[in-house]
């Protein structure tokens, strides 16, 4: 009896050893900062355009079905630039409601789609 339990503690034992020898596991790369004017614009596209657009976030989806371009979509049209957001935000669009952002929002809105632009 006592020779099976030596027998089992020293089995115990050598796993403890080997688990401890083995690399840790890799960790998760840490999280990439995010500018502010990003992180606000993206409040903004959960408060508001949500609504009728994907904005960009997995397994957030449009309240409404009115075939509104997603965030993605526009971010990656060939020449897009954060400027051109901004006009376009700041003019009326007969389909779209009129939400009178201020030009922070804008701006901040603007940052935030251009950051779902997929790299060249």
């Amino acid at each position: 009896m006592k020779q099976g339990l030596a027998a089992a503690l020293s089995g115990l034992l050598l796993g403890c050893t080997d688990a401890a020898r083995a690399p840790p596991p890799e960790a998760a790369p840490p999280p990439q900062p995010v500018a502010l004017d990003v992180y606000r614009g993206s409040a903004v596209a959960q408060q508001v355009c949500v609504q009728c657009h994907d904005i960009g976030i997995k397994g957030v989806l449009p309240s409404t079905r009115v075939n509104a371009p997603g965030f993605p979509e526009v971010a990656n049209r060939g020449g897009m630039t954060a400027e051109q957001l901004k006009q376009w935000m700041r003019t009326t669009h007969p389909i779209m409601p009129t939400f009178m952002f201020n030009d922070n929002a804008v701006g901040d809105l603007a940052a935030y789609i251009m950051s779902l632009r997929r790299p060249d």
